[in-house]
């Protein structure tokens, strides 16, 4: 575990965001910090982006390095993840690219040990798909991860496939083509009234030929299984209305 005092942190670094709520386990209320590292305060853009948390038992300052912590609107989330009996710490920072894509970590202490539960890294390794179109205007979206495979119908947009060449007129596909899902776009907390612990909900595009052609979006629910992450529920859903198309 890493301890460090504000008073080691260059006059660079700036407080994005700040919560209080009992992280260690031990019955005291902690301050939770995120810091990041811009070149003036009105800068959107952070970099080197870590959690500090003020001990409130025995104020030491335990500093988190986040790997590959950059963006913007970074923002913190204390919730019951893991145990009723204290908070985990939840981060999200928007990239700021056009596929709309987050940072995203979990972080649970337990006495002197910071465990990462998860983050955009690890959760790519359970949420890889291979996105193929096939004939008779379908989408067969196939899980590299687990053994599921899901079908999406693309009619409501045949005709913007014909036109681009996709599709002949009677549904055949013209050759072999390949859409996507996208990396993580959004992690959601949601509570479990039966449990009384929170889920993490998160949110993939699917797209078609190009980032324009948005087909719709895998959703996955995640829980603490007593040992990691587990994706527990995956839906599929298909955006209803026309899209236009590209080249």
């Amino acid at each position: 575990m890493q301890y460090d005092g504000f008073k080691k942190v260059s006059y660079r670094y700036y407080f994005l965001d700040f919560k209080l709520g009992d992280v260690t386990g031990d019955g005291y209320v902690d301050r939770v910090y995120l810091i990041g590292e811009k070149t003036s305060k009105q800068d959107l853009f952070s970099d080197n982006i870590s959690i500090v948390i003020h001990d409130g038992r025995t104020n030491q300052l335990i500093r988190i390095q986040m790997k590959y912590a950059a963006g913007y609107n970074a923002k913190l989330f204390l919730g019951n993840f893991t145990s009723k009996n204290k908070f985990d710490i939840l981060v999200k920072i928007d990239t700021g690219g056009s596929g709309g894509y987050i940072l995203s970590y979990l972080y649970s202490l337990n006495n002197e040990t910071i465990n990462l539960l998860l983050d955009s890294e690890s959760f790519e390794r359970i949420s890889l798909y291979d996105v193929n179109f096939l004939d008779h205007f379908n989408v067969e979206i196939m899980s590299k991860a687990r053994d599921v495979s899901f079908t999406l119908s693309i009619l409501n947009r045949k005709d913007a496939y014909i036109k681009a060449g996709l599709y002949t007129e009677d549904g055949k596909l013209v050759k072999p083509t390949e859409g996507a899902v996208l990396a993580l776009g959004a992690a959601y907390p949601i509570i479990d009234d039966y449990h009384g612990l929170f889920k993490l909900l998160t949110y993939q595009r699917i797209i078609g030929i190009n980032n324009a052609d948005d087909l719709g979006a895998i959703e996955s629910y995640l829980t603490w299984n007593g040992e990691y992450m587990e994706v527990e529920r995956v839906n599929v859903s298909l955006i209803p209305n026309d899209s236009v198309v590209g080249d």
